[in-house]
């Protein structure tokens, strides 16, 4: 990664859009010297640049008071005369809304041009926006915008890449635990933690889907429960099957008893045949004609002949009607007379022949009923239901005198039923002849006794064992509903047992991968310790010249740092000078570079601040030209003397003068340091 061109819009001091071209030569220089005195924007610079690929970040923010983090709003827009923000002043004051930083570079696949702006929204706060522009691929915004800067610098790597050189001391004196996480995150080695936390998390989540009671145990018990269905399956089998073949026996008993009998019931029907067999066709012949006959006969009025009383009745009320001087009478009567047949004759229910002495009881009472909703009030009949014209009242009344005096004919009818009933009698009796076996000796009727009695108690036991064989068909039934169901949990607790045993294989081969990750760590952590302790020590030989107070640089197993002089012994932290201290870091720093092979400019903010002269020209000519493929460094003029500048200059390929008379208005000027210097 080159920056081509940086591009500051009214953020911090610089006002309106500053522009930065910082296109590399093709010549091997690669320094770039942006200076200005204190308060001109160097600092404005390098915060920018943090600002692209970090935002409005905790570490930028908590750097403005010492214990104090201002929120994201106040941090861009300020908060009092504590902090003026980030938005340039002068272009607010002016009414602008916007403010941000854009910076150009060249991939292989063509030019990135990454934007972070801030646009005001008139209530009181700003909009974020994030934009990568792709030579090769559509634009990114946002998160997609993120992700690609993060993964071209994580912010991780921030501090070790843009840094103040009066602050990098800070590297040297403590081993901070962010800091050490940070360099194997340089080193490519924080990535095997965040794999084997993850593969740590999986197993914890793992475990957990592990049942936490024994299921094996559980599958034994089930078993258990299963077997003894089994067994008791089994003896209902066992049961079933004995009582089948009693039952069996017992049929073919049954079955050869009735076929006696049936023979002796046959022997008997084939002697009394001739005796019975004319009787019986000519008592039902006679049945059959006597019943037609009577059918023939009988009236469809028969419930007025059966039922003398009732008619007697309604013709004594017919003839008060007809007697009576006043017309309803008569016309009660002739309502009855019409309506009379209709309801008998038509209305259901209809008599079927041969009539018993139930039907007529029926016909009987249903006339009854009839009648006497229409009967009135015996000492005033011209006022009842019966309004019969007296004319009709009086037809009516001789039809019933008909009925009354039909004694003859009643008695036929009954006759006819009494011989239809007896005729049933004698075929009846015929037929009990016919099941009759007293035509057999008397040891032939015992033996038939004793036969159909014995057969009548078999048949009994056969009922009995049928009953008892279909209760224990039915518990069968329901035990093999039972077995299956316990077959099914058996099922389903080997299919968990063996999910449970898949998991466990997950967690073996998980909890084996995480011992390998880790051993791979400490073994990568091991490697990369002594290629950084080997580059340190080299690039600090190469950086601290003027005394050996420090004869070698240990590095640990976390990558802290420990110094050691020629004696193998300690040096304390508190007997080192800042100077050195700085010396160190950079050291640090380098070796980081080397060892890493990472290709990200290198910004330095007072290159030079609280070291000698001499170890100055070493960071002058050996580390600056060697730090990285772009060197932007920011320095005071108190630090970059007019002879210092002609040590660096064969390096420098780019330089800015920072003008800045109003300290708002920050002015980049394309021109040398040194203006006076050919």
């Amino acid at each position: 990664m080159i920056f081509e061109q940086i591009r500051i819009h009214n953020l911090f001091s610089y006002y309106g859009e500053q522009i930065f071209d910082l296109t590399l030569p093709n010549d091997g220089r690669n320094v770039v010297l942006i200076g200005g005195r204190n308060g001109f924007g160097k600092t404005s610079f390098i915060n920018s640049l943090k600002l692209l690929f970090l935002g409005p970040h905790e570490s930028l923010r908590s750097a403005l008071q010492v214990g104090r983090k201002p929120s994201v709003m106040n941090y861009l827009l300020g908060m009092g005369d504590e902090w003026l923000g980030i938005f340039n002043r002068q272009a607010r004051r002016e009414g602008q809304t916007e403010f941000g930083i854009s910076i150009d570079w060249r991939e292989p696949e063509g030019k990135v041009t990454a934007q972070r702006r801030w646009r005001l929204d008139g209530r009181g706060g700003c909009e974020d926006v994030l934009r990568v522009t792709l030579d090769f691929a559509d634009p990114l915004e946002d998160d997609e915008a993120d992700d690609f800067l993060e993964r071209r610098l994580p912010k991780d790597f921030i501090s070790f890449f843009f840094y103040d050189g009066e602050q990098v001391q800070r590297l040297a004196e403590a081993n901070r635990e962010g800091q050490l996480a940070q360099v194997e995150k340089i080193l490519d080695i924080a990535d095997i933690d965040v794999l084997e936390e993850y593969i740590g998390k999986t197993v914890t989540a793992w475990r957990r889907e592990k049942s936490e009671s024994n299921l094996e145990t559980q599958r034994v018990a089930l078993q258990g429960s299963l077997n003894l269905l089994q067994a008791e399956q089994k003896e209902f089998s066992q049961k079933i099957d004995e009582l089948s073949e009693e039952l069996t026996i017992l049929e073919k008993s049954i079955s050869r008893n009735r076929r006696y009998l049936e023979n002796q019931q046959a022997f008997v029907h084939q002697r009394n045949e001739a005796i019975y067999k004319n009787d019986k066709q000519r008592i039902s012949e006679q049945l059959e004609t006597t019943s037609s006959d009577l059918a023939n006969r009988l009236p469809i009025d028969a419930p007025l002949l059966f039922n003398p009383g009732l008619v007697s009745k309604a013709a004594t009320d017919l003839r008060r009607l007809t007697d009576s001087q006043a017309g309803g009478l008569a016309q009660e009567v002739q309502v009855l007379l019409n309506a009379l047949p209709v309801r008998l004759l038509d209305e259901p229910p209809h008599y079927q022949l041969p009539l018993s002495q139930q039907q007529r009881e029926f016909y009987r009472k249903k006339l009854l009923r009839i009648l006497r909703s229409y009967e009135s009030d015996p000492e005033d009949i011209s006022d009842g239901l019966m309004r019969l014209d007296p004319t009709l009242a009086a037809h009516l009344m001789k039809r019933l005198n008909y009925y009354q005096l039909a004694d003859n004919q009643r008695q036929r009818a009954i006759d006819d039923l009494r011989q239809i009933s007896q005729l049933k009698r004698d075929l009846e009796g015929i037929q009990s002849k016919l099941d009759d076996m007293s035509s057999l000796s008397g040891d032939e009727q015992r033996a038939y006794q004793a036969r159909q009695e014995q057969n009548t108690e078999l048949e009994q036991q056969r009922d009995t064992l049928r009953d008892r064989l279909r209760d224990l068909k039915k518990e069968q039934q329901e035990k093999e509903r039972a077995i299956d169901n316990k077959q099914q949990e058996i099922k389903q607790q080997e299919s968990a047992i063996q999910l449970d045993r898949e998991r466990q294989k997950r967690v073996d081969l998980a909890t084996t991968l995480q011992r390998l990750f880790r051993s791979y760590k400490q073994e990568l952590k091991s490697r990369r310790r002594k290629d950084i302790e080997e580059a340190i020590n080299r690039r600090f030989a190469e950086l601290m010249t003027s005394h050996h107070q420090i004869t070698h640089i240990k590095v640990g197993e976390s990558f802290d740092l420990h110094y050691l002089n020629a004696s193998d012994e300690p040096v304390g932290m508190a007997s080192m000078s800042s100077g050195m201290k700085q010396l160190i870091a950079t050291a640090l720093l380098w070796a980081l570079k080397d060892v890493s092979g990472r290709s990200v400019p290198v910004v330095i903010d007072t290159p030079l601040a609280r070291i000698d002269r001499e170890h100055q020209i070493n960071l002058l000519t050996r580390y600056y030209p060697n730090a990285g493929d772009q060197v932007i460094i920011l320095p005071t003029d108190s630090e970059l003397d007019h002879e210092k500048y002609q040590i660096l200059k064969p390096h420098v390929y780019c330089e800015y003068r920072l003008a800045n008379a109003s300290g708002e208005n920050t002015n980049p000027l394309r021109e040398s340091l040194f203006s006076k210097v050919a």
